[in-house]
């Protein structure tokens, strides 16, 4: 077989996500993303969604991480 996946695009959940999860004000807003731009988006919610889960379930903050990363640097 050529295809193992459904090819087709689900367009509702990309609405969704992009009024939902990306903060875009309208539907119009949305389809005029090019998909390339959606998934760049899309990528950085999840980059920042994991990074924020990971803050919260640790108990951390964004100033201890930077704290961290520069102590780290200072290794001479």
């Amino acid at each position: 077989m050529i295809f193992d996946y459904d090819p087709t695009i689900n367009f509702a959940w990309y609405y969704f996500i992009g009024r939902a999860r990306l903060g875009l004000s309208s539907d119009r807003e949305v389809g005029r993303l090019t998909l390339r731009s959606f998934r760049g988006l899309y990528q950085a919610y999840k980059d920042t969604f994991d990074t924020e889960t990971r803050l919260r379930a640790s108990g951390s903050t964004y100033a201890a991480i930077e704290a961290k990363a520069e102590s780290d640097e200072e290794w001479f």
